[in-house]
């Protein structure tokens, strides 16, 4: 019988141990009063293999003299967490009784929070005491968005202020964020932060983090995308053209390689509502009736405008060469466009010899290409 229940006490004792090894407790405080009587949540948030994230309570507590303490017990080592009061959602934040959902690392020991308008912080266990690093930029961020919203400062002055002041806060933020994700590129918490920094982060160093996670995190739908247009290469001067797809007056879609690869020089000349966009119609005009039987076409590709705009000034400006709508903006994505208007001129091959030509730089390099034969 002693040996059953010295046996039944060391099961105990192990058991007990591994409780302690999953257990947590997340220990909040305020600065006011004013959310007492609300329930604070922390929330476990997983990804699966699709990018799907699902947020489920964990654990619950009513806001008692501006404190509350959540206990549990975690089924891994680790994961992400987040503590809220009430249901998960996100709110504007101007006002002094806002609160907007808090993550953390859920793992196991006492994990300690504590809110104010102008400051976050989170601590007590190791990944939470780099987590606050971050914590202290926003702390920063926010004490300064505070100070403008209390001057009374609105619209541009306010805003122009906040960019001003906030700029190198803004930078140390982005390196603190980016050391965290790499000190942590190999598990949950690395992960789910370099997923939700990625607008915030360099190219050169999502893509140096994103070549250091898990094969399976890398096949993720969503990061693959955004990754593969991270890296898609905009044809330049000397590469090959891409083929994209446009649209007619009726609404047809046109493939760029309908014209291009023909045997004729291609111009596309992308153009919009912009008055600018017109200013070289005339020269446009000139080159397109001298060298259209030597073996050039000209592409029109309207932009910001609806089928009856961009007809209606086809018409007014007599631009009498073919026109296919970018009603998507694929086109001038995929060329990197960021003004208008913009001309792209493509040999018989189907390779970009010349980008942005306009007025007499136009005529010179037609004359180059034509007159001498």
């Amino acid at each position: 019988m002693r040996k059953a229940i010295l046996f039944l006490f060391v099961l105990m004792v192990i058991f007990s141990s591994c409780q302690d090894k999953k257990s947590y407790t997340v220990e909040g405080c305020f600065d006011t009063n004013a959310y007492d009587g609300q329930t604070a949540h922390v929330y476990s948030e997983t990804e699966d293999s699709l990018g799907q994230v699902t947020r489920t309570i964990i654990g619950s507590d009513v806001i008692k003299n501006s404190r509350f303490s959540i206990k549990g017990n975690l089924v891994d080592d680790m994961g992400m967490g987040i503590i809220t009061i009430g249901e998960f959602r996100i709110t504007d934040g101007y006002n002094d009784t806002a609160f907007n959902p808090v993550n953390f690392v859920l793992q196991p020991g006492t994990i300690k929070f504590s809110y104010s308008r102008s400051a976050i912080s989170i601590g007590g266990t190791e990944k939470n005491d780099e987590l606050n690093k971050m914590y202290e930029q926003i702390s920063r961020i926010l004490a300064v968005r505070n100070e403008i919203i209390d001057s009374g400062k609105t619209g541009w002055l306010a805003n122009n202020e906040y960019q001003q002041r906030t700029t190198s806060v803004n930078a140390d933020l982005r390196s603190t964020i980016y050391a965290f994700i790499r000190n942590n590129i190999t598990n949950r918490a690395g992960e789910f932060y370099l997923r939700e920094s990625l607008e915030m982060l360099s190219r050169d160093q999502i893509l140096e983090l994103y070549n250091m996670t898990s094969e399976s995190f890398r096949r993720r739908p969503q990061l693959k995308t955004f990754i593969e247009e991270l890296t898609r290469v905009i044809p330049n001067v000397g590469m090959a053209y891409a083929n994209v797809e446009l649209y007619d007056k009726d609404d047809k879609p046109v493939p760029l390689s309908d014209y291009v690869g023909k045997n004729k020089y291609v111009l596309l000349d992308f153009w919009g509502s912009e008055k600018s966009s017109f200013d070289d119609v005339p020269t446009l005009i000139k080159i397109y009736n001298k060298y259209k039987q030597k073996g050039l076409e000209i592409i029109g590709i309207p932009q910001d405008l609806n089928k009856n705009e961009w007809t209606g000034s086809v018409a007014k400006y007599k631009m009498n060469w073919p026109q296919l709508a970018d009603t998507t903006t694929f086109a001038i994505d995929r060329y990197g466009i960021e003004k208008l208007p913009y001309t792209i001129l493509i040999d018989q091959d189907g390779i970009i010899v010349a980008k942005d030509l306009r007025g007499s730089a136009l005529e010179s390099k037609m004359g180059e290409i034509f007159d001498v034969k």
